[in-house]
């Protein structure tokens, strides 16, 4: 308010500073879980894909199977990248809006 000292302002905005701080702390350990969390899909599906060509080249197929296993590598990949799109959009950095320091979203 008009009316707040400078005093009160001041540890309100500190307040809130710490508060957005410890807020960071956590988010910042999330986004490490996640990040750890797709590394681990990506191996695994890097590793399926690997596994699926050398069972074709290994064991002479029939053409239309052949065709299944390279659209199953396909989908495999669509499927990470799909999973990595939708996490990495729920799992966004969000800005902070602290109104009586800054007029928009600050990004730490």
């Amino acid at each position: 308010s008009i009316l707040e000292s400078g005093h009160e302002r001041t540890r309100r905005i500190d307040s809130e500073l710490q508060s957005q701080a410890e807020f960071k702390a956590t988010q910042k350990r999330r986004f490490r879980l996640r990040n750890v969390v797709l590394a681990f899909l990506f191996l695994v599906a890097s590793a399926a894909s690997v596994a699926t060509a050398i069972h074709v080249v290994l064991t002479q197929q029939s053409s239309w199977v052949v065709w299944c296993f390279g659209a199953s590598l396909g989908l495999m990949n669509l499927e990470f990248a799909l999973v990595k799109r939708i996490v990495t959009k729920l799992t966004r950095e969000e800005g902070v809006l602290i109104p009586g320091l800054h007029e928009h979203k600050l990004y730490f």
